[in-house]
């Protein structure tokens, strides 16, 4: 330290190194503030998070028939006078399908309104000895596309190993029930191996249709807004040689 400094800081004229050195700190830190961009590493920008939104592509679905059982009858629509009847359509396969469940819902679509004066009936019927099980008046599809009865909400329940078939029925008039529009499917209930996955790609995988239909169908009403279930189940359906609009 120099002698004039050394009187200087005697006589009182400039700080002490401590308060000068406390100053400069000072004003080092009212530049970066002013300046923040220039001392200041720039944050990271957020990644873009549109990949991990999107939907991952549905399972595919293959349909691998169970090979028993005669046919499925599919009865076209009708005509009614000079008015077109709409037609239901049992969705099955062509041949027998398959459940798991003691009480599955069993599906089918309708092309159209159906007429106020037209009633509509479910029958099941025990495929031995062709008697009824269950014969049910169902309320009118409120508009056409897939519709579900459930043999559960009926109190119906299936034999294993049991086969049956079950029909739709429009009835214009109940005192002429040749002129009926019937459409039918049969089914026939086995036991699900127990080491086996319950989705919808091993249901149809093992032949089990109706059970890979209903999953499906349930994911499609639980997702209306969603593509995937309804490409599946468009895709099970196109494979056992259904077509239907798209709904």
């Amino acid at each position: 330290m120099s002698l004039i400094v050394r009187l200087c800081l005697i006589l009182g004229l400039i700080p002490s190194l401590s308060a000068a050195q406390a100053e400069t700190s000072k004003l080092l830190l009212a530049e970066r503030d002013a300046h923040p961009m220039e001392t200041r590493e720039a944050e990271p920008r957020p990644q873009n998070q549109q990949s991990s939104m999107v939907s991952p592509e549905p399972a595919p679905i293959f349909w691998k028939p169970a090979g028993v059982g005669a046919p499925a009858r599919r009865v076209a629509g009708g005509v009614r006078g000079n008015v077109a009847l709409p037609r239901p359509t049992a969705l099955v396969p062509r041949q027998i399908g398959l459940t798991s469940r003691v009480a599955p819902s069993l599906f089918w679509h309708l092309d159209g309104a159906t007429p106020a004066d037209v009633r509509l009936f479910f029958t099941l019927t025990d495929a031995e000895v062709a008697s009824p099980i269950a014969e049910v008046e169902l309320l009118p599809p409120s508009s056409a596309g897939v519709q579900r009865v459930s043999l559960e909400e009926h109190g119906v329940e299936l034999a294993n190993d049991q086969s049956y078939t079950w029909s739709i029925s429009l009835v214009s008039d109940m005192n002429e029930r040749s002129r009926d529009i019937v459409t039918m499917g049969a089914i026939q209930r086995r036991e699900w191996p127990q080491d086996r996955p319950r989705d919808a790609a091993h249901f149809a995988e093992f032949g089990f249709w109706y059970d890979a239909l209903e999953v499906l169908s349930d994911a499609v009403e639980a997702r209306p807004s969603e593509v995937g279930p309804r490409a599946q189940r468009l895709s099970l359906l196109e494979q056992a040689h259904l077509k239907i609009p798209t709904d």
